[in-house]
């Protein structure tokens, strides 16, 4: 292919973008080209004559409701009115007020959620099944809460009705064996009439054995307090799902490989997100994280390939391992000044992260925090961090240059290890020759490094005497 081919190929190219950007409602600049495009994107109103801002307020189904600037959330006295759904009763956005004017004033950006309980406060599972299928045995497992009964509705006209009268937790499951096979496409709805309980799943199995692949609704109602880990995993059918209040536990990999969920609301009164809770849930767009919140586990969001935007609450302390691994959507993300521990690999092959801000009370023993970010162009070192860790951006090709604050005391190996791109790394918050940062190893830095900028002739003269540091001496600047 010619050239002369190819830049007419990429012009139709642009020209379709611009187009298709048109037709979902953006103002097209004067000159549409290439380095218009992004900003035209983001230009993009979602949901009618509302876009995404700093404070959103969302529906369980995802859908945009509100949204407001920092400043313009300051001024608000009031939440909005809640939406509204069939069959279903809203209960409270996963936020209070107070809570929102906190994370805007440390300019933290919020995603508001509502949550919802059923209308007659029954928990509500509903199947699809498709003409001719046969339905094998549909087990429910649950545990029962002390001195509680639950009767299964099974949507036939016939019910299985559970107890205990123990006073401690009991698992226990309720088993329907005769639905006849499907006549016509037909969706099922199996309600769970009183009690209290949380939903669990087979042991060894999937909780609903076949009807894992066919479940493509999950509402709780009041009588719900939990989801048990690995609950709905692997269940590639499920579209929507209602949290109410009254959850207060979800387990680790509850929703695991959800491949087709899109959105979901957490409740208000979690603490934490689990491990594995939306691994591999491939097509996951949006999830509420209430304020309540303070740990992100392992691997919660891995492989979530289409969230696009996370809002981590204020009082999140711990972000672990894999955390966010993946997440190649995501753009921009704003970790919390409370956050004191950020695990390995946490935002690693987020291939569409350009910024970051690393909080200087964040630890990071084991490294490699922002690997393989081919898109990050810029990591800001907040003062008072102490040191950056191991192979902290390993392979981040765009990187071009990096800041580095007087407060920092080391620097480990490989820290900024293939970033090709790098060419300046700023010193001159430095100005004392007897306090120059500790570098573990000469290989901290790509050899595409131009220019290391420090404060005046005599830390050029300290630093080029360094130990390890030496190793870049011709490249000091003032």
């Amino acid at each position: 292919m010619s050239i002369a081919s190819e830049i007419s190929r990429i012009n139709q190219n642009i020209a379709a973008a611009y187009t298709a950007c048109s037709e979902k409602g953006a103002t097209l600049p004067i000159e549409q080209n290439s380095d218009h495009l992004a900003d035209t994107i983001d230009s993009i109103v979602l949901g009618g004559s509302i876009r995404l801002s700093d404070v959103n307020f969302f529906d369980s189904d995802g859908s945009l409701l509100h949204s407001y600037t920092f400043a313009e959330v300051l001024e608000l006295t009031a939440l909005p009115a809640l939406p509204q759904r069939e069959g279903l009763v809203a209960q409270e956005w996963n936020y209070t007020l107070s809570q929102i004017h906190s994370a805007a004033r440390e300019g933290c950006t919020v995603d508001v959620g509502c949550t919802y309980k059923t209308d007659d406060n029954c928990t509500r599972l509903c199947f699809f099944i498709a003409k001719g299928t046969r339905i094998p045995t549909l087990r429910l497992r649950l545990r029962l809460d002390p001195n509680t009964s639950v009767t299964v509705d099974w949507g036939d006209g016939t019910n299985t009705v559970l107890s205990n009268t123990g006073s401690s937790q009991v698992s226990t499951y309720a088993e329907k064996t005769d639905y006849s096979d499907a006549e016509e496409d037909a969706t099922i709805c199996v309600r769970l009439i009183g009690g209290k309980f949380a939903l669990g799943r087979e042991s060894g199995g999937n909780m609903f054995e076949f009807m894992c692949f066919i479940i493509s609704e999950f509402h709780a109602g009041s009588n719900c307090v939990g989801i048990l880990s690995r609950a709905f995993e692997n269940c590639v059918r499920l579209t929507d799902v209602t949290l109410s209040a009254s959850v207060t536990m979800i387990g680790s990999s509850a929703f695991k490989q959800c491949d087709n969920l899109k959105s979901l609301v957490i409740p208000s009164n979690i603490d934490s997100v689990s491990a594995s809770l939306f691994a591999e849930c491939y097509e996951m767009e949006r999830v509420s994280v209430p304020a309540s919140v303070t740990t992100i586990g392992e691997n919660t969001f891995l492989n979530c390939y289409d969230l696009h935007r996370i809002s981590i609450p204020i009082h999140v302390e711990r972000i672990k391992d894999n955390a966010f691994k993946g997440c190649r959507s995501l753009s921009n993300i704003v970790i919390p000044s409370d956050v004191t521990s950020i695990g390995s690999s946490a935002f690693g092959d987020c291939h569409g992260l350009n910024r970051v801000v690393i909080p200087p009370s964040a630890a990071r023993p084991y490294g490699r925090a922002f690997e393989n970010c081919f898109g990050l162009q810029e990591v800001i070192f907040s003062p008072g961090l102490t040191y950056i860790s191991k192979e902290e951006c390993h392979n981040c090709w765009v990187l071009t240059h990096v800041t580095i604050p007087s407060s920092v005391l080391q620097i480990k190996d490989g820290a900024f290890n293939y970033c090709d791109s790098l060419y300046l790394v700023d010193l001159t918050a430095f100005t004392d020759p007897s306090a120059i940062p500790t570098l573990d190893n000469s290989n901290a830095f790509p050899s595409a490094v131009v220019e290391f900028k420090v404060a005046d002739q005599a830390m050029l003269g300290a630093f080029s005497a360094a130990s390890n540091w030496s190793t870049y001496a011709n490249k000091f600047t003032v």
